[in-house]
Formats: C-alpha cells, structure tokens, sequence
C-alpha cells in the first residue's frame, strides 16, 4: 500500500514538474518577444515618474520568481515605463506587459569619470516588472493588479501614448473589419459632431518624446457662450452658470418633431425646455466609462402657421394637414447600462382638444380636421467605424414607434373618432465623415412608417477659432407601398444654414 501511494506521488511530482516547465518555456519566450522583436509588435509604452503616482499602488509587490518585491524609488533621473498591448479587436480590454527602470546615472552623479569623460551611455534600464510578474497579479492579487491596470489607463487617457513599432506602417491598407468601441467613445464621437447641445471632451495632454513627462497641451477648449442654431431650431449652453459638475442644463427652442414625418414648422408648434447631461461617477469623471444620461423636457405649444408655413422659401412642400397638440416632450439618450446597448426614449404628449384647429378641410358647416395628441419612439444605437481611424462612423437605430390621428367632424356639433394608432418599425442610419478630427459631412435615412426622411448637412466654412457654418437639407419621400394618407403630403424638402459656436 505504501508503495502505491509512493508511486502516486511520484508521478504528480513529474507532471507538475513538467507542466511548470512548460509554462516557464513560454513566460520567457513572451518576454523576450517583448523586449527583443521590434517588428511587428504593436506595442505602447506610457512613461511617468514616482511623483505622478500614489505610491501604494506601486509598494511591496511580490516578485514572481524570488522572495524579492518592488516598489517604486524616488529621486532625479529615475523614469517608469508601462508597456502594454491596446485593446483591439479580439480583446476587450489593454494588457499589462512589462514596467520598465529607467536611470539616468549622469543626472545623479553615479557615471564615474571615464564613462562621463568619453560620453558613453549613462542610461540603465532595469525591468522591475516582467510579464510573468504582472500574470502571476492578475491570477493571485487582482486587487492590486487592478490598481495599476486603473493608473495605467488614466495615463492613457491623459497623455498620448509611444508606440514600440519599429517598421513603417502602410496606412493605406484598408481593413475589412468594423471596429466598434466598448466604451462610450462611438457614442461621443457621434454626439461631438452632430448633437444640438454640448458634450464635454476629456483634457488631453500630449507630451514630446524625451525622458519624462512634460505639462503638454490641453486640447479641448472653453468658450463663454454655446451655441448651436438654425432657422428652426436654437440651443443655448454657458459653461460658467450651466455646469454643476455631476451634471450640465443647456436650453433648446425648436420647431421640429421627432417622430411624425412632418418638415420643420410643419407641425405649427414650438418646443420650449431644457437638456441636462448626467454623469454618474465618482468625484474624477472618466466620461469614456461614465454612465451617461442625456435628457430633455419640453413644453410644446401651439402657433397658428396654417396660412403662411408651406410659402416659407426655404420649405419646399404643400400646406400641412394635420393639427399637433400642445404637450410635454421627454426626450432620454443613455450609454450603455449593464452592458445593454445605448438606449433612446421618445414621449410626446398633451391636449387632445379639438375645438379650434389650425387647418381643417371641407365647408365650414361640415368641416373636417386631423389632431395627433401624442407620439412616441423607443430604439436601440448600435455604433462602429470602417476602421480604427474612425474619420467614417457609422450609427443604426433600431426599434418601433407610434403616434395616434383623431378625426373631428363639425357638423352640428363635434364628432371624434380614432382613425389611427398603429406601431410601427423604426429603422435610423446614420454616418459622419470626419477626416483626421475635422467635421466635414453627416447624413442619417429614418425609414419609418413607409417614408424615409433624410437629413443631410456638410460644412461650408470656418471662422477661427469657433465659428462653423453648415449647410443643412431634409428631404421626406412620399410613401412607399402604400397610398397617401389624408393627413400626410406628398414628399417634400427643406434648407437652411446651421451655426455653430463654441463647439
């Protein structure tokens, strides 16, 4: 029986022997990957220096392969450099690689004379971190592997990081697959060039390639007023007296509506509210990882343009046919909650008086009039871009809407009847070309029941250092598959110029 056991355990011995053998056969060919082939590897470092970190994060961490820890040192002319792998396609995340010493003996004074003398290199570069240290974290201290994967990619963030590519790269090469993010930055690319309301940008510092970090230069700018305005619509922001911090109000006058195919001034009334953008994050917001929710509430009231909205020049289309009511507007954007996809909410509603339309039909003894009371829209965005340049993002919205019609009939008296209520399928295309950071041109398709409806503006100048005019149309096809109904009119087009400032 001993002998049984004996021989149990000697081959448990042998095959963890072997299999830890195995593991560090290619721990080491992964490092020397790492710090030998220059190739191909697309590798990133971010540099820093002990006194840009909280030394806790970076004390007593356990080595791998001896009784040894590290923890970072202090003092003129040591440098820290972080490699990792971006996330890319296939992963989801950036991985931590390698942490690097840099020492610059000649700052301290530790060269020695003839080395100083002759001019040699004074430069040690220790790793203080390999990549089997930082795995064995990840596995067996996560807590403190989270630590540094958390500073690392706020240096990320903040600074632009090197690449390690020591080949030229053909930018030309087109890939042929999507790249989509998995974090809010899609949603705020799209929002940055096409939302009527602010979006704030993260403060980013780009740094010169020398040893250490430098102050850089912030890259997004602040302006005392926000504006964004055309001939149907106006926005309003101030930084100064509309931010809170956790939150930003911004005001909106618009003449437009969201779900009913109607041109602007169309619909003969006028929305009047506010926006509020939400973030919800500790007291250091990351609006890339944010949960973010943008909304707004209106009043919408109603203005008699029954007899001059179809001659205004820049509208192209007959004399509207149906009355919308007065109301409340909720309009509700969020980024991805519990890894759901972004979400938009859409309500309107309100009176459903029917004593004094704006337009009716018929005699006036026996006239006839369309109201709608409220609409509604709820869809789901999906983002993703041609390629990891995103100068060409493209956005889906898919969901369903609805909207009700009532008939009036004013003879001897009112009589109202429900004549239309019906869901229908929603589906939003966007896309947006915007090469190398410059908005040029958006255009968005809105298929929804049985008309497509497209919005198309492109920029037409600058004025340094924050005016942008745009030339903006919408176009509003007749129906397809089906016959006009008796509120709707048969296609139509509008144009106007689109001011931006501060933006």
């Amino acid at each position: 029986m001993k002998n049984k056991y004996f021989i149990i355990f000697l081959i448990l011995l042998v095959y963890s022997t072997f299999a830890q053998t195995e593991v560090d056969r290619y721990y080491e060919k992964i490092e020397d990957k790492i710090n030998n082939d220059k190739r191909y590897l697309d590798l990133y470092t971010v540099n820093f220096l002990e006194s840009e970190v909280d030394r806790s994060i970076f004390s007593n961490i356990p080595k791998s392969v001896s009784d040894e820890s590290f923890t970072i040192q202090s003092g003129e002319g040591v440098t820290y450099s972080f490699i990792y792998l971006p996330e890319t396609i296939e992963t989801d995340s950036l991985i931590l690689l390698e942490l690097k010493e840099i020492v610059d003996r000649s700052s301290t004074g530790e060269g020695g004379f003839f080395e100083a003398a002759s001019g040699g290199i004074q430069i040690d570069t220790n790793i203080a971190l390999s990549f089997r240290d930082l795995q064995n974290l990840y596995f067996e201290n996560r807590e403190m592997y989270d630590r540094m994967y958390d500073f690392v990619v706020s240096k990320v963030n903040e600074y632009e990081p090197y690449s390690l590519l020591k080949i030229d790269v053909d930018k030309d090469i087109k890939k042929s697959k999507g790249i989509s993010g998995k974090n809010n930055q899609d949603y705020l690319n799209y929002n940055w060039v096409n939302s009527r309301h602010f979006f704030p940008k993260p403060l980013v510092q780009k740094s010169s390639r020398g040893r250490g970090r430098g102050r850089g230069e912030e890259t997004a700018a602040s302006t005392q007023h926000i504006i964004d305005a055309s001939f149907s619509h106006g926005t309003y922001y101030n930084p100064e007296y509309m931010n809170f911090g956790f939150s930003m109000i911004s005001a909106e006058l618009n003449s437009n509506t969201k779900v009913l195919n109607l041109l602007p001034w169309q619909s003969m009334t006028m929305s009047l509210g506010i926006r509020t953008l939400i973030t919800l994050s500790d007291e250091v917001q990351n609006i890339y990882d944010d949960i973010l929710i943008d909304a707004k509430i209106m009043g919408r009231f109603g203005i008699n343009m029954s007899s001059f909205s179809h001659q205004i020049p820049t509208i192209f289309t007959d004399p509207p046919k149906l009355n919308v009511g007065s109301g409340v507007v909720l309009d509700l954007h969020t980024s991805r909650i519990f890894g759901l996809p972004f979400i938009n909410l859409y309500f309107a509603f309100g009176s459903k008086d029917v004593t004094n339309p704006y337009v009716s039909f018929g005699p006036a003894d026996s006239a006839t009039a369309f109201f709608t009371s409220y609409q509604w829209e709820t869809t789901m965005s999906f983002y993703w871009n041609t390629s990891d340049s995103r100068n060409f993002r493209l956005r889906m919205d898919i969901g369903a809407g609805g909207y009700d019609v009532n008939r009036a009939v004013y003879y001897k008296g009112i009589t109202e009847a429900l004549i239309y209520n019906n869901i229908q399928p929603v589906i939003n295309f966007h896309m947006s070309f915007v090469p190398k950071d410059s908005e040029l041109l958006s255009a968005n398709f809105k298929f929804f029941d049985g008309i497509i409806k497209s919005n198309l503006w492109f920029k037409v100048f600058e004025l340094e250092p924050n005016h942008v005019f745009r030339f903006e149309t919408t176009f509003m096809t007749s129906p397809f598959y089906r016959g006009v109904k008796p509120w709707e009119n048969e296609g139509g087009a509008s144009i106007q110029i689109r001011y931006r400032y501060g933006f």
